[in-house]
């Protein structure tokens, strides 16, 4: 009797030191993890998402993602998330569509602001910090900041890290 108290016991330690590695891994995983990955796995899941920044949310499912880039669909258009800037991302509602998977699409938030330079079309750009919403076009997308010319003929410049949001109007 002795002996299968002593193999039980020795099957709850091994139990409890896998658990507990199990747990360790998790943790260790997680913090190796970047806003794109967690944005790719909430659109893989089809989730309902909301990014929050001063004065600015936005909701949607998401599109696309890359490392630094999440696009979701909203009822106003379309919205292009600057996952480097000064954004949360929050999950509103588990598993609200059907998920997707891998997209074609702009591989980062300046190659997307490129593409809106390429097509000449009207966008907002909204830079929380600096108080900024701004409709426009993209003249130039430069090495640390992004160059627009207003709908009223004003020409801004905007670094890459304060912006929140841009707003592409369906």
């Amino acid at each position: 009797m002795e002996n299968f108290d002593i193999s039980r016991d020795l099957e709850n330690e091994l139990r409890f030191e896998a658990e507990e590695a199990e747990h360790d891994a998790a943790r260790l995983a997680a913090r190796a993890r970047r806003l794109g990955a967690v944005a790719f796995d909430s659109m893989s899941r089809g989730d309902l998402v909301t990014f929050v920044t001063l004065g600015s949310t936005v909701s949607g499912t998401l599109q696309h993602t890359a490392v630094d880039l999440a696009s979701l669909a909203t009822s106003d258009g379309f919205v292009d998330v600057n996952l480097g800037g000064p954004v949360a991302m929050k999950i509103a509602r588990f598993a609200h569509s059907p998920g997707k998977g891998r997209t074609r699409g702009s591989q980062s938030f300046v190659a997307r602001l490129t593409e809106y330079e390429l097509t000449g079309e009207h966008v907002t750009i909204i830079a929380p910090l600096l108080g900024m919403e701004e409709s426009g076009q993209i003249s130039a997308v430069a090495r640390d900041h992004v160059a627009l010319v207003s709908l009223d003929e004003h020409s801004l410049y905007v670094p890459f890290a304060h912006i929140a949001f841009v707003i592409r109007h369906a």
